[in-house]
């Protein structure tokens, strides 16, 4: 299965955590369907699939001959282009890890997504950043994960075989 998602937002009033959430949510769903058919193709843990964090790239529309860029597009790729493509932005890195979570046995994996802010520390529109909370209360940053590379042995911690469980010996 091949997907890829593109999405643009022209206004802030679109840009919003509640949108996001529910886009999260869809993908969240088909990456567990397509790790449910193809386990194989998955890693399991970001560092394991040499998978790492990219900005979003500036997306461009063509008017009138001439591109321009469009400061608020964000390309959100589904799991078996993420992996193919070995990055993702923090969007792409959550969705992925999240479903990886679900898929490895925790249900209660989900995402959350905080505001940024500015240097006065005030909330900046259309500026979120995605992260991972499991079932047992902990936050995973997929981002600082594929920043530091490596096996995350935290996420090892539903597969047989693997690293202890968390809290285990």
């Amino acid at each position: 299965m091949l997907f890829e998602f593109r999405f643009r937002l022209e206004g802030h009033e679109q840009w919003n955590k509640q949108y996001i959430v529910n886009l999260c949510d869809g993908l969240v769903q088909m990456n567990v369907a397509m790790m449910n058919a193809e386990p194989d193709l998955y890693p399991h843990c970001l560092g394991c699939g040499g998978i790492r964090y990219v900005d979003a790239p500036t997306c461009f529309i063509k008017t009138g001959g001439r591109y321009k860029p469009l400061p608020q597009c964000q390309p959100v790729n589904a799991a078996n282009i993420l992996v193919k493509l070995k990055k993702g932005t923090c969007l792409d890195l959550s969705c992925f890890l999240c479903a990886l979570k679900r898929h490895r046995g925790d249900p209660g994996a989900h995402i959350l997504i905080d505001d940024q802010y500015d240097s006065y520390e005030r909330p900046v529109d259309g500026k979120f950043h995605m992260t991972v909370m499991d079932s047992l209360g902990l936050h995973h940053d997929a981002q600082q994960l594929a920043l530091a590379g490596g096996c995350d042995q935290q996420a090892h911690y539903n597969v047989p075989d693997q690293h202890a469980p968390i809290g285990g010996s």
